[in-house]
């Protein structure tokens, strides 16, 4: 998973061999499943993040992280059309509308637990269930198992220790799944969830999209982001699109969309360039006339400070 999409490198044999393993054993390991420095970014996130108690009635107790950049980016990344069609592909499930998950925490001697359960939901058609491991370090316990509901016999155990691999796993009515009794001191943190026939991804993105970078009344631009890098905002996740930019807003939640030529902004302030070096380097870049660059590029900043997805690279993003 990266930025501008899956990158898949293997062949269509891989994912015969897959597609065996998974019908044996109804599981399946995907080690090493993000772009090392994209991994990197969300884990740096997740150190600072906060959680919460959460309790899955007549399942287990768990801790939940709350909403931040690396939750919405990591949902974005796992609803990719592409990495839907090789899910398809390994599992022969029927056609994934979007993936749901949450990142959680399980700590040793804190009452978490889970407990045998089957995650079928008729409301939105799961279809085949996830979990990413998240934790740097190799925790004891917390091993995967899987049985058949009638017999109770277990059918398959799996650790997902590896930072960054991913398990794939089926659901069915006729079997069931839970996480074994973590040990020692070592939390594990994964992010976990279900592919689903509905609703549709796109759907839910649509409700959502903010149409249009809205101005506050009076807005303007301050000095200091005229005369010092600019940047991203710290909550401000964001993939790429084609040649667009889709920015995702962690506190309210709103998608917004770049075209190209605001794609290449966003990557100029990504590498610290002031305002000035960002309307240099398109001039260079465009056959436009420099003035009129300056005027767009300027109101499009204008834009992205008062909607609070860029800051000021020493002050923050102060309040106009």
């Amino acid at each position: 998973m990266t930025r501008t999409g899956l990158k898949f490198s293997g062949l269509t044999k891989d994912l015969h061999r897959l597609r065996r393993e998974f019908d044996r054993q109804h599981c399946v390991c995907l080690p090493n499943i993000f772009e090392k420095e994209l991994l990197k970014e969300i884990d740096q996130v997740i150190e600072q993040a906060h959680f919460h108690k959460r309790i899955h009635r007549d399942v287990g107790v768990e801790s939940c992280m709350r909403l931040n950049k690396a939750y919405r980016l990591l949902l974005f990344l796992a609803n990719d059309s592409k990495f839907f069609d090789k899910i398809q592909k390994i599992t022969g499930c029927d056609d994934i509308g979007c993936f749901s998950g949450r990142v959680y925490r399980m700590v040793p001697g804190q009452g978490h637990y889970d407990s045998w359960h089957s995650d079928i939901d008729g409301k939105n058609g799961r279809l085949i269930a996830m979990s990413i491991n998240l934790s740097k370090e190799v925790y004891d316990g917390g091993s995967l198992q899987i049985r058949q509901g009638e017999s109770g016999k277990i059918i398959y155990e799996i650790e997902n220790v590896g930072f960054g691999d991913a398990i794939i796993f089926r659901l069915d009515s006729c079997l069931q799944h839970r996480l074994t009794t973590l040990k020692g001191k070592r939390a594990k943190t994964a992010f976990a969830g279900w592919f689903q026939s509905h609703p549709k991804f796109t759907f839910h993105l649509k409700k959502k999209i903010r149409h249009g970078l809205s101005l506050r009344r009076h807005s303007r631009i301050p000095r200091f982001i005229m005369d010092h890098p600019i940047k991203p905002a710290e909550d401000v996740a964001f993939i790429n699109v084609g040649p667009n930019t889709a920015l995702l807003e962690a506190q309210n939640g709103f998608y917004y969309k770049l075209d190209p030529v605001g794609s290449r902004i966003w990557d100029l302030m990504r590498k610290k360039h002031n305002f000035g070096a960002v309307v240099k380097t398109l001039s260079e870049e465009y056959d436009a006339d420099s003035k009129r660059i300056e005027k767009d590029t300027l109101c499009l900043v204008r834009h992205l400070y008062s909607n609070g997805l860029v800051e000021n690279e020493i002050n923050g993003n102060s309040p106009l």
